[in-house]
């Protein structure tokens, strides 16, 4: 047998508890007594409607990224907002010298702002009753303006935060919401709300929000949701977000929902606390709950048209970069052992 195997079993017997602990709040434990009564009043139960239907526009994005061996990076990034058999696509190829460490968050940052902006031209094109993004909002909002060590994109930051606000703006003229939705998360914005309510300032909260909703709910349903004040970038400018966390179906993670709606906006909130959220996008994000391998049906199917494969990157990409510039595409020894990916 491996011998690093048995090691590996090794581990996970001299951590079991441990471990555990970092994945279900046990029945009866510490946390989940701590946290029991308060969790259920806050905890909603709901089963959608399918009476409704809805116009959605799905946005998602993908990457490719391999290192040249001049050690500069080649970078495609794509995104795509569909709404019926329409796609509205953006593209972006960069050959560049980028840091090392700055190399994940600029793809990252790249990924997103090109949702936006196909996020942009969808909304000024079609009304869809929603506009679903892949990922979190409150997330981009936590990106530290700084500058990036990446040639022309080193000051990239400014450009992503007001491309941020161009959609908001889109989005508040059309009166469209922008749904935000996440599988993982390490958020804990409603497990502080929940600690506030306790009243045991003192306590170190360890627990994320996900830990809590995925220990505790019995039923299908959502958190309350909570309106939480955020700033854009660098500026004084704060934007509302209402965040919260649906369940539908206890065998799966929950889901994280942040979404920007106009009528948001106008909440005077110096931070979290309890708002509304139409039935409609409840109706929505539960309906259109895919089961275990698909949180979204929308987002699942744009994910999987939008996605870079193996033999379009390596056949297409590849074959017409060595092509159109007369140059071999060497690999670097990284490279020929993995694929960069990020």
């Amino acid at each position: 047998m491996n011998d690093t195997y048995s090691d590996f079993v090794a581990y996970l017997s001299n951590n079991m508890q441990e471990i555990r602990d970092s994945l279900i709040m046990e029945r009866g434990s510490e946390p989940y007594l701590h946290y029991q009564d308060v969790f259920h009043k806050n905890f909603h139960p709901f089963s959608p409607n399918t009476d409704r239907s809805y116009t959605v526009s799905a946005t998602d994005s993908t990457e490719f990224v391999r290192e040249l061996y001049s050690g500069k990076k080649l970078i495609l990034i794509r995104a795509y907002s569909r709404i019926g058999e329409g796609i509205w696509s953006k593209f972006l190829a960069e050959v560049l010298s980028v840091a090392r460490d700055d190399l994940s968050p600029l793809v990252s940052l790249l990924m997103e702002h090109n949702e936006h902006l196909s996020v942009i031209d969808v909304l000024r094109e079609q009304k869809p009753d929603f506009a679903l993004i892949d990922g979190s909002l409150i997330g981009r909002f936590m990106h530290e303006s700084r500058l990036l060590n990446a040639g022309k994109y080193e000051d990239f930051m400014g450009t992503y935060f007001s491309t941020l606000a161009d959609l908001f703006e889109v989005a508040s003229e059309t009166g469209v919401p922008l749904v935000f939705v996440s599988k993982s998360s390490d958020s804990r914005m409603f497990i502080r709300y929940l600690q506030g309510i306790i009243g045991d300032p003192a306590r170190r909260v360890e627990e994320t929000d996900h830990l809590l909703v995925r220990s505790m709910s019995k039923f299908s349903g959502y958190t309350t949701p909570l309106i939480v004040p955020m700033k854009m970038g660098g500026e004084n400018r704060m934007v509302n977000v209402v965040t919260f966390h649906a369940v539908p179906d206890t065998m799966d993670l929950p889901i994280k929902v942040d979404i920007y709606s106009p009528s948001a906006q106008k909440v005077q909130s110096d931070g979290p606390k309890p708002a509304s959220v139409s039935k409609d996008i409840l109706n929505m994000i539960f309906w259109g709950y895919g089961g275990l391998k698909a949180h979204n049906i929308w987002l699942a199917d744009v994910d999987r048209l939008v996605k870079f494969r193996t033999p379009e990157i390596e056949n297409l990409y590849m074959k017409t970069f060595e092509r159109m510039t007369g140059i071999q595409f060497y690999e670097t020894r990284g490279e020929r052992r993995a694929r960069i990916r990020i």
